[in-house]
């Protein structure tokens, strides 16, 4: 790589990240699952995230990633691949503490650290993106579409629109992944990057969405108006509500180590 792309590569850091993620086991883990059983759910969660995509584009391998449905499998796909990969790499410098050199270990952390960074992003992206796509196509597209599907177009509806967002909530409840303010802007970028797709794929005759007949329409207007706002919505929703389980895990440590070391809790207090 060169000192060019370097720079880019840590500006594009510093942006994102105003100080480096602390890599701690509660990140990797779960309060209300063991870790084995987390990684476990990790690992399942990836082979049915790659069986949906597969089976996707064997039915059309042409037109498969046209739909930012699909775009959101292949998605979590990578979430769950880079929340193991993470995983993996702290149980191994967990135990590798007393066997491996420093310099083994820095590697080892550095890894890590990258792979964590990689799926926080994807996981907000992914989850933000799941809910505007989820909302849009069940209240929009699914009343309007043909209701005598087949068995397979069930069990593909119900995994694409169904089954993604119930594996990225199941892993959003399980684990403690902050939200940052400033990975929205990840979100606008791949709704902007969908857009110019989608244009391109229009201007050769190939229109998508059938039920919007036009970009130059005040109805498409305020279906992409719509999805920005759903998705800030849903972003900063999902902000508030992890940093509200955040205080009260917060809250629960502070009482547990006041109990044990006899020392009466202070309640609210106001941070320096």
């Amino acid at each position: 790589m060169s000192p060019a792309d370097t720079g880019v590569v840590s500006r594009l850091n510093n942006f994102y990240w105003q100080h480096e993620p602390e890599i701690t086991t509660n990140q990797t883990s779960s309060r209300r699952i063991r870790p084995g059983t987390l990684l476990a759910f990790r690992i399942a969660s990836i082979f049915i995230s790659l069986g949906t995509l597969l089976a996707g584009l064997i039915n059309s391998p042409a037109t498969y990633f046209a739909y930012i449905s699909n775009w959101a499998v292949a998605a979590t796909m990578l979430t769950f691949v880079t929340l193991t990969i993470s995983h993996v790499c702290q149980v191994t410098r967990r135990f590798s503490i007393s066997t491996t050199d420093f310099e083994e270990l820095a590697k080892i952390e550095r890894y890590e650290m990258r792979m964590f960074k990689a799926a926080s992003v994807l996981f907000e992206v992914t989850l933000t993106s799941e809910i505007v796509i989820c909302v849009i196509f069940w209240t929009m597209v699914f009343p309007d579409s043909n209701k005598t599907a087949g068995v397979f177009e069930i069990i593909d509806l119900a995994l694409v629109y169904c089954g993604m967002i119930t594996l990225l909530f199941i892993e959003y409840v399980a684990h403690r992944m902050k939200f940052h303010t400033r990975h929205y802007a990840v979100v606008i970028q791949v709704i902007v990057l969908y857009m110019i797709i989608n244009l391109t794929l229009a201007s050769f005759g190939l229109d998508v969405y059938s039920w919007v007949h036009n970009w130059a329409t005040w109805y498409r207007c305020l279906f992409i108006s719509a999805a920005i706002l759903l998705s800030f919505l849903a972003f900063f929703v999902l902000k508030y509500l992890e940093d509200v389980k955040e205080r009260r895990v917060f809250k629960k440590d502070e009482k547990m180590i006041n109990l044990m070391v006899g020392v009466p809790s202070l309640g609210n207090y106001t941070q320096l």
